[in-house]
């Protein structure tokens, strides 16, 4: 297991050819702090502004939802009774914010895709 953590955490630091998520060309990169990268800092500047923001605000959220998540687990498992009422509701809050999350994060990268469609017209 710890090798697949190192290896996960290695190929994060590495550079490799990747995809611009809006124009589609092709730059090299990491695959972590993505908005840092040279290409969206100066051609895709909003893009990298925004995605540094919901990263943060994802991280601000979900690790505070995870520890809820588990302990509502570990009190539904351990004492039943009352706490099935919590883990249920903490279950579907993490679907709903697992759905919303992701639907707003591509319609937004839709929009920045479709702006610069309309600002770069062959």
């Amino acid at each position: 297991m710890l090798g697949n953590v190192v290896s996960v955490i290695s190929s994060l630091r590495q550079k490799t050819l990747r995809r611009c998520s809006i124009c589609r060309l092709d730059i090299t990169g990491r695959a972590f702090r993505i908005w840092k990268n040279p290409h969206y800092e100066s051609i895709h500047h909003d893009y990298s502004l925004w995605l540094k923001r919901w990263i943060r605000t994802l991280i601000l959220i979900a690790l505070p939802s995870v520890a809820i998540l588990v302990s509502s687990e570990y009190l539904w498992l351990k004492y039943g009774g009352v706490y099935s009422y919590l883990a249920g509701l903490t279950a579907l809050s993490w679907t709903i914010f697992a759905f919303s999350g992701s639907f707003h994060y591509w319609r937004k990268i839709r929009g920045f895709r479709l702006g610069w469609k309309d600002n770069h017209q062959v």
